[in-house]
């Protein structure tokens, strides 16, 4: 989870500078969508991990 909020916060700092110098119009469209993948897509696998984990356990006591 640390290596997604290192790209989220490394991307914001790039287009940051990027909008600075007058390369582009603030953070772009793919961002957020971006963002969200980042972090919704480790927590949505470790919960189902976690239900699963829980329910092998119960069968095996």
């Amino acid at each position: 989870m640390g290596g997604g909020r290192l790209l989220v916060f490394g991307s914001i700092v790039y287009q940051t500078i990027r909008t600075t110098i007058g390369k582009t119009d603030g953070i772009g469209g793919w961002f957020l969508p971006l963002a969200l993948g980042l972090i919704f897509l480790p927590l949505t696998f470790f919960v189902v991990k976690s239900f699963r984990q829980d329910k092998t356990s119960d069968v095996s006591s």
